[in-house]
């Protein structure tokens, strides 16, 4: 049994403790505020700390909500508020010294605490960098499956047909290609499925039948292949997210396991995993092993957080009976949080009305548990306006949960009816109001509905975009949430569509191809003129030119600036959803090329493997459409952890996805198991109602599935916090799905019972006890029952197909929803500029910006090298090394990992250049084999040994990193934003930069360039959207008086054509890579950054340093020259006080 749990006065857990939080129940406040606690009673230092979430977004809001626990708790406490037990001096101070050092803290993923580990148990876990552990390898997969069939087919080409078998005699002819995509399906099935076993029949049995012995040799099949694929990613240095879990678990249970346990738990005191029920065996193995397991010495505290009833990724290989083992079996204690803090006591009482006595496993081992609403909460947060146009708009029959359902009678036409429906609801609700609440939660005013408060809730990608598009024809601004692969987008397909023409510009059906589609626009009759292909024909080879010459950035740069393109892209790629996916691809194909130049004939091989192998990682899944000026439409599944004043969950009552998925998965005696015969009618003899036999299997896959989708309603309907709409249909399997149980199943004294032959005698699913109406004498029966469960909760009503024109205008307003609500048709043109912006993104190739032309310059790219005429008089040791992105991609990591402490200036090299040469060897593979790695080790030495100026005290850049730095500093704030903003839209005027060059002083090196930065100078003029990037590094150094000053560094390995790097031709560099915008970007990140930090005394002439670039092939040891007074290789720059406030205003939108 599980105990309620305070986190503000009940005692902290310790040991093995699990934290099962309902939803809305404040899971991520307790969990952030037990930190808090544990500093002050425990006196647990910050860098002790190992918190665990399952994606990078939810890692960096729980970075945020803990270090402003950390805050809140210090402010109640110096206030008198609080008197904690160990002394106010006491706590104040161990919470002061969290805040200071708050970014040791241990904050991140599954997969980069592991990554992580390795790295400090010394394992090389692959070769691949940080930011490419993000996919499954797909490609590698293919080969090895490929390799194996082509040796196994090649004689005997129906060795592997499922085509005679029983269960495939009906299907087509079966070709290698599909026996490829069986078996690479259910090698992902299992490589997802960590800590799982492959099930295969016994093949040594006595006259083992046809299907027996061709499941036998599938399964032996996949397991060479596993084998194989874990040889080849080992021997070619590859690592994915599953390998990283893997090679951890493998290092903890190991010969050297109790080593491993013992180096992870002196590195940590406190772990706590959040969304434990996204978890899987083997990465509960890990945690266990390496900080719970008693049978070692010092077992830590570790807090498992979940809610089991939110399990719905078991298709990404989660196993929510590894929750239930080790929450409600393993923990040492079990506490639960039973009061809500999201939603109203009336909408509460309700939802406690429906789910009452709701299972939502097959062993009945995770219930639902009644929650409280918090102190305080309104009854009815939701008020409609007294009258109303429609008949059933009396006030009194408004109520926080209302069933709307279509008669069983017209099940053909249900969604129609739903869809027509619900486009008249969402306007019904712009006209609501919803409380505005204070810093304590208290009501203090009005405010009308927005668009962006409604959440449209579906089980599926197609229903969305249906919905979006619907409501998007009737004027209602409505956007699609990241979901799906960007690479599958109607807008890859038109992107591809438009390489393919720029490909052969002088093809005239290329030209006809692409004239119709987004960026052109043509009618078919348009299309036919010869003069308008001629025009497209000319365009396409200047986007050809501009992409080979610039690369894809300029491409599309070029592309938004073409007159009518913005203005085709929304009338026909679905309005904002076509520009962000198109922006979101190009973004993509830049990654690939690393921000080269490319053929139009690489674009396309790039896009067409990216399609073939798509991916839902957070790269790549499709990204929201616009701000939250819309409806919000996504999937139940990408609505987990969200929340919304209005719910809306039109089309969910349906059967589960996938209801007969192959290759079944499923847990059966303790052991995960994955049939390695999709499709093969195997079953063994004399072992029947085991996995041996195939209803077996194939009937707990399914219960899985369909305790899943139990899980998945319990989801939709707790998003809400005023206002839950649900749409009811009876169609063909719904009884099957998680709302058709909790809606139609049989209920004893209100509360929901399992199925028996006592009760439920009109049930049309014995086994689960569901009773569909068929009527609509029975549904109305059905639905008043309901609604007698809550009066005061739940309202029903039946709808109908509405007679032709009864509906209101396209751009009408029903409901007293005001005309303001309705988008402009042009909207999508006024945030053109709205994106996910870097430097980079910005600047795009603008090099007219700089006063340095290009032929005196050379940057960072590939292939490059210097001629003998070129070389520099004095020779360099840098000069026998390779350039271009991947070197300097080498460098940057090389100096990210670096241990400075023992690269400071010491008369004996041994120890530095052991530690160097170790980190050099980790990335040699990103040098060019012609790179020495001796070499670069001692370039690198003696580059971080050169002495900087007076602003650093004449300190060596190694001891300056060792005193006091932060490496890799990632930034990302909202454009337009500040709370003084003047421009429209949420939006910046870029092209007043130019006007803020006079707050910089009359000898400052790089006032001529900031005064060049006027309109059409940047990628464009105005933009909105998220600014974001990461600084190398930040260091800082004392000045005079001992202030703490903070500089912004980068890293730049450019390689100036002749060889020189005095100030004059370093300032050139600059200029040329218009590295002085991104120095005054970065500043203002660091600006906002400190500002957080150091609080209300922060002062930018103070504490503001500057930014100091160091061009590393410039830098030479104690040696390098030093001409008028500045270090050669060395760029430092501290602008005014004045210039950076004016840039920070400027990005905040305030003009």
């Amino acid at each position: 049994m599980s105990s309620t749990f305070d986190v503000k006065h009940d005692a902290l857990p310790a040991g093995l403790a699990a934290l099962e939080a309902s939803a809305g129940t404040g899971k991520t406040y307790t969990l952030t505020h037990i930190v808090a606690r544990q500093i002050i009673e425990q006196d647990v230092k910050i860098d002790r700390f190992l918190i665990v979430t399952y994606t990078r977004a939810a890692a960096a809001e729980l970075r945020t909500r803990t270090r402003d626990a950390i805050v809140s708790w210090r402010d109640e406490i110096a206030s008198g508020k609080i008197e904690p037990a160990v002394g106010r001096e006491v706590a104040l101070n161990r919470l002061e010294d969290a805040i200071a050092n708050f970014d040791s803290a241990t904050i991140t993923t599954i997969h980069g605490f592991c990554q992580v580990a390795l790295g400090s148990l010394g394992v090389q876990s692959g070769r691949v960098g940080k930011d490419t552990f993000d996919e499954a390898n797909e490609a590698l997969i293919r080969e090895v499956v490929r390799d194996h069939l082509l040796r196994r087919l090649a004689m005997k080409p129906d060795d592997l047909s499922r085509a005679d078998d029983a269960l495939s005699a009906s299907k087509s002819e079966e070709t290698p290609r599909k026996i490829e995509e069986a078996v690479i399906t259910v090698v992902n099935r299992f490589l997802g499925n960590q800590g799982s076993l492959l099930l295969s029949p016994d093949v040594n049995i006595a006259e083992p039948d046809a299907a027996i012995s061709l499941a036998g040799d599938w399964g032996a099949l996949v397991q060479d292949i596993v084998a194989d694929i874990k040889d080849r990613r080992r021997s070619a240095g590859v690592a994915t997210f599953d390998t990283l879990i893997s090679d951890l678990a493998e290092q903890l249970s190991g010969i050297n396991g109790d080593a491993a346990a013992a180096a992870l738990r002196s590195r940590f005191s406190v772990v706590m995993v959040d969304e434990f029920q996204d978890t899987d065996r083997m990465q509960w193995q890990i945690f266990h092993r390496g900080f719970a397991d008693t049978s070692l010495a010092n077992p830590r505290t570790l807090i498992i957080v979940g809610d089991p009833k939110q399990a719905i990724y078991r298709f990404r290989g989660a196993d929510v009976a590894t929750y239930i083992s080790a929450a409600h079996t393993q923990a040492n204690s079990l506490h639960a949080l039973a009061v809500n803090q999201r939603s109203d006591t009336l909408l509460l009482e309700g939802l406690n009305a429906l789910f009452a006595g709701s299972t939502f496993d097959g062993a009945d081992r995770i219930k639902y548990e009644t929650v409280a609403a918090r102190d305080g909460a309104s009854e009815m947060g939701i008020s409609f306006p007294a009258a109303r146009e429609t008949p059933e708009s009396a006030l009194q029959s408004v109520k926080p949960i209302e069933i709307r359902w279509v008669s069983p009678d017209e099940t053909s036409a249900s969604t129609d009816i739903i869809l027509a429906d619900l486009v008249d609801v969402v306007r019904e609700h712009l006209g609501a109001t919803l409380p505005v609440l204070d810093a304590e939660r208290c009501e203090v005013g009005r405010r009308d509905v927005e668009p962006g408060d409604i959440g449209i809730l579906v089980k599926s990608n197609t229903d969305g975009d249906k919905i979006a598009l619907l409501l998007r024809k009737h004027g209602i601004p409505a956007v699609r949430s990241g979901v799906g692969s960007v690479e599958q987008s109607p807008a890859a397909v038109q992107l591809r569509a438009l390489l393919y023409a720029m490909e052969r510009p002088s093809d005239t059906r290329r030209g006809r191809l692409v004239a119709n589609g987004w960026f052109f626009g043509l009618t078919p009759t348009e299309a036919l003129e010869g003069t308008a292909i001629l025009e497209i024909q000319q365009q396409l080879a200047a986007w050809a030119d501009a992409l080979t010459k610039f690369g894809v950035f300029h491409l599309w740069t070029t592309i938004r600036h073409r007159a009518g393109s913005l203005i085709s892209i929304a009338a026909h790629g679905d309005g904002d959803r076509g520009y962000t996916d198109l922006e979101h691809l190009i973004e993509v194909l830049n990654r690939c090329l690393e921000g080269r130049p490319s053929s139009v004939d690489l674009c396309i091989n790039i896009l067409d493997d990216l399609a073939s192998h798509a991916s839902e990682s957070e790269e790549r899944r499709r990204r929201i459409d616009s701000d939250s000026a819309a409806v919000q439409i996504t999937t139940i599944h990408s609505a987990k952890g969200l929340e919304y004043p209005i719910v809306l969950l039109p089309l969910v009552t349906k059967q589960p996805n996938n209801t007969n998925p192959e290759p079944f998965v499923f847990g059966y005696a303790g052991e995960r198991l994955v049939d390695a015969g999709p499709g093969i009618s195997w079953s063994e003899p004399g072992r029947e109602g085991t996995p041996a036999d195939r209803s077996i299997r194939k009937s707990l896959s399914e219960a899985e599935v369909n305790e899943e989708d139990r899980r998945l309603a319990y989801v939709a309907l707790t998003r809400a916090k005023h206002r839950l709409v649900i749409w009811v249909r009876h169609s063909r399997g719904s009884e099957k799905g998680g709302l058709g149980r909790l809606l139609w199943g049989e209920r004893v004294d209100g509360a929901l019972t399992k199925p028996s032959d006592t009760h439920a005698p009109l049930a049309k699913d014995p086994e689960s006890g569901v009773v569909k109406p068929t009527t609509t004498i029975e549904a109305t029966a059905c639905y008043e029952a309901l609604a007698a469960l809550a009066p005061l909760s739940i309202s029903q009503r039946q709808i109908w197909m509405q007679t032709p024109g009864s509906g209101a205008e396209i751009l009408g307003t029903q409901g007293g929803a005001p005309a303001t609500k309705i988008l402009d048709a042009e909207r999508v043109l006024l945030r053109a500029g709205w994106r996910a912006w870097s430097y980079s993104s910005l600047t795009d190739d603008k090099s007219a910006i700089s006063n340095y032309g290009p032929e005196a310059l050379r940057d960072d790219e590939p292939n490059e090298h210097l001629s003998e005429s070129q070389s520099p008089s004095e020779p360099n040791p840098w000069d026998a090394l390779s350039a271009g992105t991947g070197f300097g991609d080498a460098v940057h990591r090389i100096l990210e990992e670096a241990d400075f402490a023992l690269l400071r200036p010491a008369e004996d090299d041994t120890a530095a250049k052991a530690s160097l040469i170790e980190t050099v060897m980790v990335h040699k593979y990103r040098l060019s084999p012609s790179d020495k790695p001796e070499t670069l080790r001692d370039c690198l030495l003696d580059a971080v040994r050169t002495p900087l100026d007076a602003g650093f005290n004449n300190r060596s850049i190694a001891e300056v990193i060792a005193d006091g730095s932060l490496r890799e500093l990632d930034f990302s704030f909202n454009l337009g934003s500040s709370p003084g903003a003047t421009t429209r839209g949420g939006s910046a005027d870029l092209a007043l930069i130019a006007t803020l060059s006079n707050q910089l002083a009359a000898d400052d090196p790089f006032r001529s360039y900031f005064a060049r930065i006027g309109p059409g100078m940047l990628s464009a003029d105005v933009v909105s959207g998220y600014l974001s990037g990461s600084i190398d590094l930040v260091v800082r150094a004392p000045n005079d008086s001992g202030v703490q000053r903070y500089f912004v560094v980068d890293y730049k390995t450019n390689r100036q054509r002749q060889g020189h790097y005095d100030p004059g031709a370093v300032r050139g560099l600059m200029e040329h890579g218009n590295y002085p915008l991104q120095a005054a970007i970065y500043l203002v990140a660091l600006q906002r950054y400190l500002r957080l930090r150091i609080g209300d005394s922060y002062d930018p002439a103070l504490h503001l340093g500057g930014a100091s670039y160091w061009f590393m092939r410039g830098l030479l040891g104690a040696d390098t020259p030093i001409t008028d007074g500045e270090r050669n290789g060395v760029c430092s720059w501290t602008p005014s006080a004045a210039f950076i406030n004016g840039l920070d205003n400027l990005l905040g939108g305030q003009s």
